[in-house]
């Protein structure tokens, strides 16, 4: 098992044998490169560019810890626990369990997967959403969703599609 504490940008590891769990530690900041000095470059850019067109610098400061709040999932170190009691996910010591009953359908993006809660279609319907960035663990992940969904949902209320 790796140690997220020795090597912040590593994936928690479980036994490959053991199909009981898949855990990933999903943290853009450390993992994604230069993806984050662009996502940081942004921040500081629309700070900078707030400031300019107001002419305010409290404006400026607000608007980059707006934006900052709002990104908090690229900041933090996000832990992700599948089971068979579903998807635990655990930030700053805190968990929280969605059961897979409550998982309406899921969609395959190109790093990752897009879990809903509600069965609309709209776009609201990301506001109540989880997305995962599978990294390396895209196959065992898949396979462990199928099973974990084939097994608490039925076939009507399951719908998997895939973006390329």
């Amino acid at each position: 098992m790796t140690s997220s504490r020795d090597d912040p940008s590593a994936v928690v590891e479980t036994s490959r044998s053991s199909n009981s769990e898949v855990i990933l530690l999903n943290w853009p900041l450390i993992q994604d490169g230069w993806r984050s000095v662009f996502y940081v470059s942004l921040t500081v850019a629309v700070a900078l560019l707030t400031g300019w067109v107001t002419g305010h610098k409290p404006s400026a400061m607000l608007a980059a810890l707006t934006l900052a709040i709002s990104m908090w999932r690229f900041w933090l170190p996000v832990r992700f626990q599948f089971n068979y009691n579903g998807i635990t996910q655990t930030v700053l010591g805190r968990r929280s369990l969605v059961a897979w009953r409550c998982v309406q359908r899921c969609e395959l993006l190109r790093h990752g997967i897009f879990f809903y809660f509600t069965p609309d279609r709209s776009p609201f319907s990301l506001f109540s959403s989880l997305y995962v960035d599978w990294r390396d663990r895209r196959d065992e992940l898949l396979r462990f969703v199928d099973g974990a969904m084939r097994n608490s949902v039925s076939p009507s209320r399951r719908s998997t599609q895939s973006r390329k």
